[in-house]
Formats: structure tokens, sequence, C-alpha cells
């Protein structure tokens, strides 16, 4: 029987004092896939064991128009050099996504340490994955073109955005020739991808351009974001409405395990992110939600809508979801009326001595 305090996902858990892969089925049909996606978890694996399980911070830039615009201006430009052979045209097309990169990040300033703990974790993670699931070159360029394909299907790029960046820029070193030798370590240590493989093809920092926009359809990628943040902002304040200033439930996140669709989240500026759907296993029990669960952005505490009443034994239903709760945990009113937080067993008093 699958413990109950574990998740199911494709991750690298620690369980009976062992590191697993744990894979979700059903597999990928397409056996490249399934390769990658086993290398993949392996690699999360092999970090755990060694100490570097990974850290994460915001990209709540990544759901506005800018961030979204300038990201995939630049897969766009990925996607260019990756599909040609000719070094002159892969020079360009790389000059360009460095450009975009940049912008971004210049727009951003918190962009760049932000999004380079999750290429280091997620995007170096897939790059193994495509690298070692096909023997070819050209068969690990067609899995990353496909995740750039993919990746612009998402929608949000704030936790899944690396799956596409980390591939493509791999493999671009991989074939960047010597200056490039080593780049992995350095990667792993810390180094941003984008500036591994400026050094690697000696490439200057140009400076922006419409000229560069319109070689990736930009005028109409920002018409199409702008519409897009048009319905992302009414539902952001549906959230808001719902999980900030209504009533609400907080659950304190202690050793949280976390199951969800990375792409799909929707950041509350100041008040965290939004999973649209998510298992959070921890100290108190286990939420099962179909619905909306906000996690404030130090990842210390998840916020629910109010249930309708209490508690019946151990399970507990709200809207869109259901709280297995552990032994001697309960609910006490929160700050606001109607709020409830949820607290831990009180510590029992030692028993007297004789």
């Amino acid at each position: 029987m699958f413990p109950s305090e574990l998740t199911i996902a494709n991750t690298a858990l620690t369980w009976a004092g062992t590191t697993w892969v744990q894979l979700q089925g059903p597999l990928p049909d397409a056996p490249a896939r399934r390769r990658s996606l086993l290398a993949h978890e392996a690699f999360h694996r092999l970090r755990t064991t060694l100490g570097h399980p990974g850290r994460e911070k915001d990209n709540a830039h990544l759901d506005g128009i800018e961030g979204r615009t300038l990201l995939q201006l630049e897969w766009r430009a990925l996607a260019a050099a990756l599909r040609t052979t000719t070094p002159s045209v892969r020079t360009r097309a790389v000059e360009d996504a460095l450009v975009f990169r940049r912008e971004r990040r210049t727009r951003f300033p918190e962009a760049a340490v932000a999004e380079g703990l999750l290429e280091e974790h997620e995007g170096l993670a897939e790059y193994t994955g495509v690298a070692l699931a096909v023997a070819d070159a050209r068969g690990r360029r067609a899995l990353a073109l496909e995740n750039l394909d993919d990746a612009v299907k998402r929608s949000s790029f704030v936790r899944s955005f690396a799956y596409a960046s980390g591939p493509a820029y791999g493999l671009l070193l991989d074939e960047a020739g010597p200056r490039a030798q080593g780049w992995r370590a350095r990667a792993l240590a810390g180094a941003d991808l984008g500036t591994l493989l400026q050094d690697a093809l000696r490439l200057g920092t140009p400076e922006p351009s419409p000229e560069r926009e319109a070689r990736y359809g930009g005028a109409a990628l920002r018409e199409t974001e702008r519409e897009r943040a048009r319905l992302a902002q009414a539902r952001a304040e549906a959230l808001r409405k719902k999980l900030v200033e209504g009533p609400v439930l907080h659950l304190p996140l202690v050793r949280m395990r976390i199951q969800f669709n990375p792409g799909e989240l929707i950041p509350l500026a100041e008040h965290g992110t939004v999973y649209p759907g998510a298992r959070i296993v921890d100290a108190w029990g286990s939420l099962t939600a179909t619905s909306d669960v906000l996690l404030s952005s130090d990842w210390k505490t998840a916020t629910v809508n109010a249930p309708p009443s209490g508690p019946r034994d151990a399970r507990w239903e709200g809207e869109g979801w259901v709280l297995e709760l552990a032994p001697g945990w309960r609910a006490n009113k929160g700050l606001r009326p109607g709020d409830l937080v949820l607290q831990a067993p009180e510590a029992r008093s030692p028993a007297p001595q004789p």
C-alpha cells in the first residue's frame, strides 16, 4: 500500500532512508520521451543524494506582458538556432535570443537570480533527459524543439519555462566548440546558461532593436499577450477576493510535499502563487484540492477558502478541497472574522515527578 505521507508525482523522493526515482503513470508512449523522463528524475535523485536538492524563487514576472513576450521571443530565437546548421545563421539567432534574455532581466532585476535557480534545478535536469534519450544530435535537437513548441501551450510560464530553456541552451552549448568545454560543471555551480553560451561563441552585447523583434513576430505576439493579460487580470482579481479578502483557512507548511501541474500557476503579487489544483502532504495530514490553493511566496503557508462547517471526524471538506487531518490537529479562529488557522496539537505537560 502506498504510504499516505507521500505524494504521487514524477520526482525524486526520500522514503525509508533511501532516495528513489518515482514516475507517475501512464508513462509517455514515445520511447525517447520515456528515457528522457527517467533520466530527468534520475538527475534529481543524484543531486538530492549529493546534497543539492534544488532551490527555487518566484518567477511572477513571467506572468506579465513584457516578461512573457520577451521569454517567447527568446524561445523563438533559440528554436531558429536549433533548426539551422549554418554557423552564421545560428550565431545570429543565438545573439537574438541573448538580447531578449538580457532585456527581460534588465526590466526585472530579480529575474536573473529567480530564473537561474529554476534553470539550474529543472532546466539542467530536462537537458540531461534530452541529451541521454537519443543517440544522435539531430534527434536531441528534435526533442528540444518539441519542448519549445509545448512550452508556449502552457497557460503559465512561472514554474515551467526552464523545461524549454534548459535543453535548448544545453544542446547549443554542446555544439558550441572548444570554448564551451566544461560548461556542465560551471552550470551546476550556478553559472548562467546564457552567459556560458555567449562566452563560448565570443559574442558581444548588442542592443535590442525593432528589427530583432520583427524577425520573430514580435508585434503579433505582443497583441496576443495584451489580450491574455486582460483575461488574466480578471482571473487574478477573482482569486484575490476568494483567497485573500474572503474568509479563508490557513495551513502552516512545516515539511511539505506537493503534487501539482507546473504549467498552470497564477501569481498574486505579494500574496504568493495560486495552484489550480494540488495535493499537499504535511504534518497536519493531507490536502487534496481540485480548485485553488494559495501558497505564500516563502512557502510557509497554504490557504484555501474557508469551509462552510467544521470537520467530521478527521475529514474536512470545503469548496474544491478535502482535508484529512492528522490526530490532534484543529482549527482556531484567525485574525479576521471568518478566518481559521490550523493549529498543531498542544504540547503535553510533563508527568509529575514523585
